[in-house]
């Protein structure tokens, strides 16, 4: 048990200054080592004789000479001091040295396209991180105050005063369609985008009201697409794509180009200007709490960094 008022008569300073009184052995040393005049180092000293209630220091013509009680006191200091002086250093923080494991939520659709890139740049940055990623969900604050996930990608309108949210890169809206499709050889215009069917990735949290984000658009100018399928996996809606005319629309940054290159049997093509965006609706989201970590602040910008 502490004891908090005797805690409280003491001043760091005091301590720091006995510090210095021992290892220069005299007023003037400890002055100009502290940036003080020597008459304020003499009134420093003052004090440490009533904080400790004793002579702590006899005066010679060639300096201090410390008591016995000094001496004591200067040993039992030098491990405080020791770790005060680390409390207050600034957090150091090395990936390379990092031995931990986070979980990220985020649609299957959108970890396929920045978390390879990720794998390969921790590979090498931070061998000793392990990552595991989860399906998001309707309410990311729940995942993130449980601990299920440490970070979450998440519809970028989510409001909640408890988390913290970076958002992420510029993208546009790509329509893939099968190699040889109609469209391939026709201008898009958003009459012909509505004239075919179309499948539709359907993300918690942000499909509302039965509406994706292109149907939020579509709305808002009073028309309505057919959405033939309704899903969640990748590899299903790829398939189906190559497989019928229907229409996949998605939201596009870099990362998405990139992986397109694997997307064997499948067009991009721009969608019509009307529903083109200048934003990826998406943002990272962590504990408000959390966001100033330094491990889980260094991995949000790598993450970001991925999404370019």
């Amino acid at each position: 048990m502490y004891n908090y008022r005797q805690l409280a008569r003491a001043d760091l300073n005091l301590l720091v200054a006995f510090q210095m009184l021992m290892e220069e052995g005299s007023v003037s040393g400890a002055a100009n080592k502290a940036f003080v005049s020597q008459s304020a180092m003499s009134r420093t000293l003052q004090r440490l004789r009533e904080l400790f209630d004793e002579q702590l220091f006899v005066r010679q013509s060639h300096g201090l000479i410390p008591t016995q009680r000094a001496t004591d006191l200067y040993m039992q200091l030098q491990p405080l001091l020791t770790g005060i002086d680390r409390v207050l250093d600034p957090v150091s923080f090395d990936p390379a040295q990092l031995n931990a494991q986070f979980v990220i939520a985020c649609p299957s659709l959108l970890s396929s396209l920045w978390l390879p890139g990720l794998i390969g740049r921790l590979a090498e940055s931070a061998p000793g991180v392990k990552l595991r990623s989860i399906e998001a969900v309707e309410n990311p604050t729940k995942l993130l105050t449980t601990s299920t996930a440490d970070l979450v990608v998440h519809s970028a309108d989510f409001d909640s005063k408890s988390l913290s949210s970076t958002p992420l890169p510029d993208a546009t809206t790509l329509c893939l369609v099968r190699k040889g499709h109609p469209l391939t050889q026709q201008k898009m215009t958003l009459k012909r985008f509505l004239s075919y069917p179309h499948l539709r990735y359907f993300i918690p949290g942000l499909h509302t009201d039965d509406q994706g984000l292109i149907d939020y658009h579509l709305s808002r100018l009073g028309l309505q697409r057919e959405i033939r399928y309704d899903g969640h996996d990748m590899q299903t809606l790829l398939q189906i794509t190559k497989d019928s005319n229907c229409i996949f629309s998605l939201a596009s940054t870099a990362a998405t180009l990139k992986q397109a290159a694997d997307w064997q049997g499948i067009a991009l093509l721009q969608s019509p200007p009307e529903l083109q965006m200048s934003k990826l609706p998406m943002s990272l989201f962590s504990l408000r709490s959390r966001a100033q970590e330094p491990a889980l602040s260094w991995l949000a910008k790598e993450i970001s960094y991925c999404f370019q």
